[in-house]
């Protein structure tokens, strides 16, 4: 029904559109850009944001050199 399967396909069901084109294109889409870096962008990566705030935390604190051991400063 929703094509979802290319070799798949019973005698009793209309197939109303091919699902399984569109899946593999995303599919493809994402990891040709994971491979590639483009994804995730800096904007969206958590890591870069906690990164981010460890970074200005670390600097609030630098006049401590307790609190700034593990920051790399």
């Amino acid at each position: 029904m929703l094509g979802l399967f290319k070799d798949f396909r019973p005698r009793f069901v209309t197939r109303y559109a091919d699902l399984s084109s569109l899946i593999s294109q995303a599919v493809e889409g994402y990891a040709d850009e994971v491979r590639t870096g483009r994804f995730p962008a800096q904007e969206r990566s958590r890591l870069s944001r906690i990164w981010h705030k460890s970074k200005v935390a670390c600097h609030s604190w630098r006049a401590s050199p307790i609190f700034s051991l593990g920051c790399g400063i």
